[in-house]
């Protein structure tokens, strides 16, 4: 379903603190689901990683898709309208990782990019 949805040609956001995602290097697959939520507003992405940091440890990561890509907008489907949801499914490598500022705390931006072939919509 995700992979017929609109092509959507502006830059999509997810924070996460997933320590798992802290190994990967440029040119891995970048580990997705089969169905990924991201928001248009890098603010909105911001906002989940403070919700979800719980200790000094906790470093934030965030993922930015800056290519198009096939992506499902929700946001008239959801009961957060404010948060612009898209969903997007897996085909993901990672292009560039940056350890940067995020959220006032030392985190990692890593931008990714969709590997499947786009055909005009």
């Amino acid at each position: 379903m995700i992979d017929n949805s609109p092509t959507v040609h502006i830059p999509l956001f997810r924070g996460t603190v997933d320590k798992s995602l802290l190994d990967l290097k440029e040119g891995d697959e970048f580990p997705m689901n089969k169905v990924n939520s991201f928001s248009s507003s890098e603010d909105t992405a911001g906002s989940f990683i403070l919700n979800k940091i719980r200790s000094l440890e906790d470093k934030p990561i965030m993922i930015a898709i800056n290519t198009p890509c096939k992506a499902l907008n929700i946001q008239p489907l959801s009961y957060y309208s404010n948060e612009d949801e898209y969903f997007v499914g897996k085909g993901y490598k990672v292009e560039k990782i940056e350890d940067r500022e995020i959220e006032r705390r030392q985190g990692r931006y890593i931008t990714i990019s969709f590997t499947k072939e786009i055909k005009d919509d």
